[in-house]
């Protein structure tokens, strides 16, 4: 009698509406504790958005996505222009950003690693830990040592690669119009020439690989926008959710690539034996030796190399896109009296006639036109409002000399790089 007496009693309780506002309290109080923690910013440092306050606050959360880059606009105008730095709002469980004048830079750019740091501010924007599941320094690592002393071997691979997949996707007839999606056509060419870096032929050529590599780097964008928007205490549910869809592009990927990643084991440990084997030189090949040089016998195996390629393929392949999209565009675009297409047409067509039909070094060094033309695009169709992105990690925080605030430990620290490229000489 007690136990049925009890669970009615709770059932008269546990409503649907009840059980709804509970959630919502639940959510609140979550939002609440994850303000709380949050590193103070400076109360000397000009604020834009819709101020301060909790009314101010909430409204700020609800407008972050779409008026962002017009609140960093705005600042930039009034306080950063005249050297002052000032703070922008977040989504609610990130701390605000300090977004540091121009002439700042040095200052920033110049604090140690265990005072500034990019990779925890990476870490903390992407949600590495859900997204990735590893760091991405071995990577970087592996990248700064081995990439610039190979590059001019890399040229003749990344050549063909250029050519043919530029005639597969865009065709070779010069008569006929044909209707093209930009996007869509760059993501086919740009990840077929990443992955011949990467991770050579035949992979590059596979179009389920490069599919399932585009897929994962579109899931990591789009579930680090999710996640912003759940307090903490939710991202050890909500992380491993969004991410089904890092995890099965992945798969997909690590089935493909495992064959070929477990010949190159064994081709570079027959190489290091003493026998005459021909090992490519691309960015898998790199990572393996980067290990054996470490002593990090837990990297040379099949899962954890291809791991280890996928901040690099994220990092690589849309932002290549977009900068080269704003290209096109704004070339086709441009006025055909200032003659710019041709210029560089002429250009580059001297530049390969010059190298017997071959990329070198020299050839690609003479293209100024050209390299003027994609440095003018990135400076005035930028594709993000600022870049270049720091996480207080000192105990102590940090103090900015000129202007004399301090930024306490947890605190971001931006540049906003759209603001410099467009403002007057």
């Amino acid at each position: 009698m007690a136990v049925t007496l009890s669970s009615q009693f709770l059932e008269s309780l546990l409503t649907p509406g009840r059980l709804a506002l509970l959630s919502l309290l639940f959510v609140v109080v979550s939002f609440v504790v994850d303000i709380a923690r949050l590193p103070k910013t400076p109360d000397s440092l000009p604020r834009v958005g819709s101020g301060r306050g909790l009314v101010a606050s909430v409204k700020n959360w609800v407008l972050y996505v779409s008026r962002y880059n017009d609140w960093v606009a705005d600042g930039y105008e009034k306080y950063n222009k005249k050297g002052m730095a000032f703070v922008v709002p977040s989504s609610p469980s990130r701390p605000l950003e300090i977004v540091v004048p121009k002439s700042q830079t040095a200052w920033m750019l110049e604090q140690p690693d265990r005072v500034l740091s990019t990779q925890e501010a990476h870490r903390d924007s992407l949600f590495n830990d859900y997204q990735f599941g590893l760091d991405d320094q071995f990577p970087i690592r592996t990248i700064h040592k081995h990439l610039a002393r190979n590059l001019v071997n890399l040229l003749p691979g990344i050549q063909h690669e250029v050519h043919s997949s530029i005639n597969d996707v865009y065709g070779t007839d010069t008569e006929s119009w044909k209707a093209l999606n930009v996007w869509g056509s760059l993501i086919s060419i740009i990840s077929r020439v990443t992955n011949r870096m990467l991770v050579g032929d035949p992979l590059c050529h596979n179009d389920v690989f490069l599919k399932n590599q585009v897929a994962f780097a579109d899931a990591v964008v789009r579930n680090g926008l999710i996640m912003n928007f759940f307090p903490k205490v939710f991202h050890p549910i909500i992380g491993p959710l969004v991410t089904i869809t890092n995890r099965r592009a992945w798969r997909k990927t690590y089935e493909i690539g495992k064959p070929i990643i477990e010949q190159r084991l064994r081709d570079m440990e027959r190489k290091d034996s003493g026998a005459d084997v021909q090992v490519p030189e691309d960015m898998l090949t790199w990572l393996i030796r980067q290990a054996k040089a470490e002593g990090a016998t837990d990297e040379l195996n099949p899962v954890m190399l291809s791991k280890r390629l996928l901040p690099v393929e994220f990092a690589a392949i849309h932002t290549t896109v977009l900068t080269a999209a704003n290209i096109l565009l704004d070339l086709a675009s441009s006025d055909p009296s200032l003659g710019y297409i041709d210029a560089i047409r002429k250009e580059t067509s001297e530049a390969l006639k010059g190298g017997n039909g071959q990329w070198t070094k020299d050839s690609l060094a003479s293209l100024h036109l050209t390299d003027s033309a994609i440095k003018e695009s990135m400076r005035v169709s930028y594709f993000a409002r600022g870049l270049t992105h720091r996480k207080v990690i000192s105990p102590g925080g940090v103090t900015n000399p000129t202007e004399g605030w301090h930024a306490p430990e947890g605190s971001f620290l931006m540049l906003d790089l759209a603001g410099s490229c467009w403002s007057a000489p």
